[in-house]
Protein backbone atom coordinates (compact mmCIF):
# COMPACT_ATOMS: atom_id res chain seq x y z
CA UNK A 1 0.00 0.00 0.00
CA UNK A 2 1.04 3.30 -1.17
CA UNK A 3 1.09 6.22 1.68
CA UNK A 4 -1.22 9.23 0.79
CA UNK A 5 1.67 11.72 0.55
CA UNK A 6 3.20 9.36 -2.45
CA UNK A 7 -0.74 9.14 -3.78
CA UNK A 8 -1.20 12.65 -3.62
CA UNK A 9 1.78 13.37 -5.70
CA UNK A 10 1.25 10.78 -8.04
CA UNK A 11 -2.37 12.62 -8.54
CA UNK A 12 -0.99 16.14 -8.81
CA UNK A 13 1.40 14.69 -11.47
CA UNK A 14 -1.09 12.56 -13.38
CA UNK A 15 -2.94 15.71 -13.85
CA UNK A 16 0.17 18.38 -14.37
CA UNK A 17 -0.52 20.18 -11.12
CA UNK A 18 3.02 19.38 -9.47
CA UNK A 19 4.97 22.15 -10.94
CA UNK A 20 1.97 24.47 -10.03
CA UNK A 21 2.05 23.02 -6.66
CA UNK A 22 6.60 24.07 -6.56
CA UNK A 23 5.35 27.47 -7.78
CA UNK A 24 3.16 28.49 -4.92
CA UNK A 25 5.95 27.06 -2.73
CA UNK A 26 8.60 29.43 -4.37
CA UNK A 27 6.14 32.29 -3.92
CA UNK A 28 5.55 31.28 -0.76
CA UNK A 29 9.61 31.31 0.23
CA UNK A 30 10.35 34.28 -1.42
CA UNK A 31 9.38 37.14 1.70
CA UNK A 32 11.31 34.94 3.85
CA UNK A 33 14.50 34.38 1.27
CA UNK A 34 14.58 38.59 0.78
CA UNK A 35 13.68 39.71 4.38
CA UNK A 36 10.60 42.43 4.67
CA UNK A 37 12.74 45.55 3.28
CA UNK A 38 12.56 43.69 -0.74
CA UNK A 39 9.28 41.86 0.45
CA UNK A 40 7.57 45.04 0.81
CA UNK A 41 9.00 46.26 -2.74
CA UNK A 42 8.62 43.08 -4.62
CA UNK A 43 6.28 40.75 -5.71
CA UNK A 44 6.50 37.19 -7.46
CA UNK A 45 4.59 37.64 -11.03
CA UNK A 46 4.98 34.00 -12.16
CA UNK A 47 6.81 30.29 -11.82
CA UNK A 48 7.08 28.27 -14.48
CA UNK A 49 9.48 24.92 -15.16
CA UNK A 50 12.08 26.28 -12.30
CA UNK A 51 11.92 30.00 -13.55
CA UNK A 52 10.73 32.25 -11.10
CA UNK A 53 9.69 35.69 -12.45
CA UNK A 54 9.43 38.47 -9.61
CA UNK A 55 8.61 42.25 -10.16
CA UNK A 56 10.77 44.84 -8.82
CA UNK A 57 9.21 48.49 -7.84
CA UNK A 58 12.25 50.64 -8.26
CA UNK A 59 15.11 50.35 -10.42
CA UNK A 60 17.47 50.75 -7.17
CA UNK A 61 15.55 47.44 -5.88
CA UNK A 62 15.74 45.04 -9.30
CA UNK A 63 19.68 46.64 -9.20
CA UNK A 64 20.44 45.59 -5.83
CA UNK A 65 18.44 42.17 -6.46
CA UNK A 66 20.39 41.30 -9.82
CA UNK A 67 23.51 41.53 -7.67
CA UNK A 68 21.98 39.33 -4.76
CA UNK A 69 20.49 36.57 -7.85
CA UNK A 70 23.03 34.07 -6.85
CA UNK A 71 23.03 34.10 -3.59
CA UNK A 72 19.42 33.85 -3.64
CA UNK A 73 19.07 31.03 -6.12
CA UNK A 74 21.92 29.07 -3.67
CA UNK A 75 19.51 30.19 -0.79
CA UNK A 76 16.89 28.45 -2.40
CA UNK A 77 18.90 25.42 -3.44
CA UNK A 78 19.87 24.80 -0.07
CA UNK A 79 16.70 25.48 1.78
CA UNK A 80 14.13 23.51 -0.48
CA UNK A 81 16.09 21.38 -2.94
CA UNK A 82 18.50 22.61 -5.85
CA UNK A 83 15.16 21.25 -8.60
CA UNK A 84 12.57 24.03 -7.39
CA UNK A 85 14.37 27.42 -8.37
CA UNK A 86 17.02 27.42 -11.45
CA UNK A 87 16.84 30.54 -12.32
CA UNK A 88 15.40 34.07 -11.09
CA UNK A 89 14.43 36.85 -13.53
CA UNK A 90 14.07 40.40 -12.38
CA UNK A 91 11.07 42.62 -14.30
CA UNK A 92 10.04 46.14 -13.33
CA UNK A 93 6.48 46.67 -11.95
CA UNK A 94 4.42 48.76 -13.87
CA UNK A 95 4.94 52.63 -13.16
CA UNK A 96 8.44 51.83 -10.96
CA UNK A 97 6.86 52.87 -8.47
CA UNK A 98 7.40 51.04 -5.04
CA UNK A 99 3.99 49.65 -3.25
CA UNK A 100 3.26 51.30 0.18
Amino acid sequence: MQAAGGVLRELLKHFGLEARLEGFKAAECWPELVGPAFASRTSVKNYENGRLIIEAHGAAVMQELLMMRSSLLRIFAERYGVGLVKEIHFVPAPGGRTRE
